[in-house]
């Protein structure tokens, strides 16, 4: 944990912020989920891997600006068009550019449908 706390303190501001708002949404919504660094950024798991945060600020993440919060099973989930695939198969995500972007409605819904189909 000690590690995750450090990778967001040492975000840029704009960043921490919205990841840090995205980490108290899905530790809020699916509670019993395990938090662990993979490939550089935050995943979170049940049984396997459920959704990440990824920050720009991150090498290797095709990001430029903002934070994307993914989906690792996207392509399952009732999105309404929320989450971008570009060329990938399963794995959805959205990007914010800022805190004021994010639908706390429609994160939630996604977690907790993400989090019901790894139970499955």
């Amino acid at each position: 944990m000690e590690e995750i706390d450090s990778l967001y303190d040492n975000l840029p501001e704009e960043e921490r912020i919205i990841s840090t708002i995205l980490r108290e949404l899905i530790r809020e919504t699916i509670p019993d989920c395990r938090e662990k660094i993979s490939w550089g950024a935050p995943f979170y798991y049940g049984r396997k891997s459920i959704c990440f945060v990824w920050p720009a600020s991150i090498p290797w993440g095709r990001l430029t600006s903002g934070v994307a919060l993914g989906f690792t099973r996207g392509r399952e989930l009732d999105h309404e068009g929320f989450l971008q695939f570009g060329d990938r198969k399963i794995i959805g995500r959205h990007i914010f550019i800022s805190p004021e972007e994010i639908d706390v409605e429609q994160i939630v819904r996604l977690l907790q449908s993400a989090s019901a189909l790894d139970k499955k």
